[in-house]
């Protein structure tokens, strides 16, 4: 399943898209700009609290990474995430999350 979906933060607007693939989740989130310049792929593990992080694309332990973990552990599964918004101060962050 795919679900695209844009949401208004002030005066930014958000693009969300997500693909529902077998037993994994591919999450792109960004603005009017589009692109690929990050990827975070974060899968659960028996053997820590948090699920494992590989950054393939962009720095680990920016927004993306987090999100990509958090999302791993909510769902237990594995989360590919690409998060594509450039200057995204904290309040846009905890937006983009719920």
């Amino acid at each position: 399943k795919i679900f695209n979906f844009s949401a208004k933060h002030f005066d930014r607007l958000v693009f969300f898209h997500l693909t529902v693939l077998d037993g994994s989740l591919f999450i792109w989130v960004g603005g009017p700009g589009l692109g690929l310049e990050d990827l975070q792929a974060a899968v659960p593990t028996r053997y820590d609290a948090l699920p494992a992080l590989a950054s393939l694309r962009g720095a680990a332990d920016g927004p993306g990474g987090s999100l990509a973990q958090k999302l791993s552990k909510r769902f237990n599964r594995l989360i590919f995430l690409s998060f594509n918004l450039e200057g995204a101060e904290p309040e846009l962050f905890l937006f983009v999350q719920k």
